[in-house]
């Protein structure tokens, strides 16, 4: 028995990877988002000398556990683990309602027609209203018109298309909607002193 012990220790360590580091650092970024070149830098430059491996996954597959560094929106409110650390937002996303009368929370879109704008899915950002007829549009400039005849009450889009929609058409009214969550891009890793490098570029 005594002679099966290292042997079976040492297969352990294969497999639960004890065996050390192997000098490769795998960085996921959420796939059909774009991460600001400055993150790139300051997380190759922090391993400079490792081999750094760069992916996309789709943002339920992107943890801690699965990678040494991940870079995605989270929920602001989202606790990322005991030993894990985030970096200051890189941007927020949040969902807004425009639109001619004051939209504010979800239940201002009960028996209203609204418009959805935007390649998101509403459903992760606030609640859908069951007695709220949606449509989704591709084409800002149809919905615009849409919502001028009145075939639409209220647009739901994310900030920066809210902040387009405004400039098309400034007689609209722009608000958070306030029941809705707000989504920060951050950095997640174990790695306290990469996180600290990233404060740095991202600022307040």
């Amino acid at each position: 028995m005594n002679r099966l012990l290292p042997v079976v220790l040492t297969a352990l360590c294969l497999l639960c990877g004890c065996g050390g580091d192997d000098g490769v650092i795998n960085i996921a970024f959420e796939a059909g988002e774009t991460c600001p070149e400055e993150i790139k830098t300051v997380i190759s430059d922090y391993y400079k000398g490792k081999d750094i491996v760069f992916s996309e996954a789709e943002r339920k597959d992107l943890s801690v556990n699965n990678y040494d560094v991940v870079v995605k929106y989270i929920n602001m409110t989202t606790n990322t683990g005991y030993g894990v650390w985030k970096s200051k937002a890189i941007g927020y996303e949040n969902v807004c309602a425009a639109g001619y009368d004051d939209y504010r929370i979800s239940s201002d879109f009960s028996g209203k027609k609204a418009a959805v704008y935007g390649d998101f899915n509403l459903s992760d950002y606030t609640a859908v209203v069951d007695d709220c007829e949606y449509t989704e549009y591709a084409d800002m400039d149809i919905m615009i018109s849409d919502i001028k005849e009145g075939a639409v009450d209220v647009v739901l889009c994310l900030t920066d298309a809210a902040e387009t929609l405004k400039a098309a058409e400034p007689q609209l009214r722009i608000n958070d909607i306030l029941d809705s969550d707000i989504y920060e891009y951050v950095v997640i890793s174990e790695d306290s002193g990469l996180i600290a490098e990233a404060d740095k570029v991202i600022g307040d």
